[in-house]
């Protein structure tokens, strides 16, 4: 009786084991398709740009987020809202400065998944519409703090798509120009502390 018990056991461990591995699927990120845009206030206005994707992954099993990375390629960040070159060039110039990024020795910065939740389920035949919380590692410039993210992820024609817009506190990662905490006298001329990122990713069946 305990050898058919343990068997019993045994056969529904592996049945579970392999159904996990048979809902396992990864999605590889298209580049072209996907953009990373940003939005930097300061007291009196402020700048928006983008900053382009280099690769990115997510895993899903079943409904649940397993894994999701992904690199920023921080070199390619753009001014959109200056439309006059000099000004735009000068921006640009700055935010790749090591008053900011210091994109010449810290050309990437990369999110690393931790843990996931599902807090609203949506589905529609086949296909599903979700909403999670992600946390994660977030390394700028070399510094890595946790980051916890509001994801939208759907399901559609078989591939996935994310959204998710998050504000990052820039002072964490040594990005002080700008900011009242470290200078005096800025008046108008401060930039908030935070700034925010906007992530649209398609995903496709690796």
């Amino acid at each position: 009786m305990f050898s058919k018990v343990l068997s019993l056991i045994v056969v529904g461990a592996i049945f579970v084991a392999t159904t996990n591995i048979m809902l396992s699927q990864k999605y590889q990120l298209t580049i072209e398709k996907s953009k990373i845009e940003w939005d930097a206030k300061k007291v009196v206005g402020g700048h928006n740009g983008v900053v382009n994707v280099l690769t990115g992954s997510i895993e899903m099993n079943g409904k649940e987020i397993a894994n999701a990375n992904f690199t920023v390629d921080m070199p390619s960040i753009k001014v959109l809202d200056l439309t006059d070159p000099g000004y735009n060039g000068k921006l640009t110039g700055h935010l790749k400065s090591e008053d900011f990024f210091s994109t010449d020795k810290f050309k990437t910065s990369i999110f690393t998944f931790k843990s996931s939740k599902l807090v609203k389920e949506t589905k529609n035949g086949n296909e599903f519409e979700n909403t999670y919380e992600v946390n994660g590692d977030l390394t700028i410039k070399g510094k890595s703090n946790p980051v916890a993210l509001k994801v939208l992820v759907k399901s559609q024609n078989g591939n996935v798509e994310a959204y998710s817009t998050f504000k990052v506190d820039r002072l964490a990662y040594d990005i002080k120009y700008g900011s009242k905490n470290f200078f005096e006298g800025l008046g108008d001329k401060a930039i908030d502390n935070e700034f925010t990122l906007k992530l649209s990713f398609v995903f496709i069946k690796s």
